[in-house]
């Protein structure tokens, strides 16, 4: 078997959707601390502001807080100044984030994959967290890849399937 037909041999599915595997991870660490925890697109626009609305939030909603003012029986605390005082109140400034409890993040950084032939689709594992983005079009337009995190997708999955093919 010359050279040529080994490679063939080795360019199957498997070794491609391995390549793409590891490349989608790598670049998962990469893109969740700029969605989650600096709100910024692909672009490195920021993803919006919070509102300043009045709201009250159910204690098992929201992270623990001394902010916002104890209501409904002590159920849950009431923000004059909406959603952006209770994120202040968090000590996370007013820039924009999507982080509350770090779960959406992690389903996100640890997301469910979907093989189709050569080509790999991430998910989040809780349908719930794709419905919260689905209705948000702020959330919506975080999602996708940067220009340097398209180059350390490239980057690696090259590096991964050359590995896989030129053993």
């Amino acid at each position: 078997m010359n050279f040529t037909d080994t490679v063939r041999q080795r360019l199957s599915d498997v070794n491609i959707q391995e390549s793409l595997r590891v490349a989608a991870r790598d670049v998962l660490a990469e893109m969740g601390p700029r969605i989650f925890e600096r709100g910024l697109t692909p672009e490195g626009v920021s993803i919006g502001t919070y509102s300043t609305r009045p709201l009250t939030i159910q204690k098992t909603d929201m992270s623990k807080t001394s902010g916002g003012v104890e209501a409904d029986g002590g159920k849950a605390k009431f923000f004059s100044g909406g959603y952006k005082q209770y994120k202040e109140s968090l000590g996370r400034g007013q820039n924009f984030d999507m982080r509350n409890f770090g779960v959406m993040m992690r389903d996100f950084e640890t997301a469910k994959e979907t093989y189709r032939g050569k080509e790999i689709v991430l998910t989040f594992k809780q349908d719930r967290n794709q419905e919260i983005v689905n209705k948000d079009p702020r959330m919506r337009k975080a999602f996708g890849m940067s220009t340097s995190e398209r180059e350390t997708f490239d980057e690696v999955f090259t590096f991964e399937l050359s590995k896989r093919l030129f053993e």
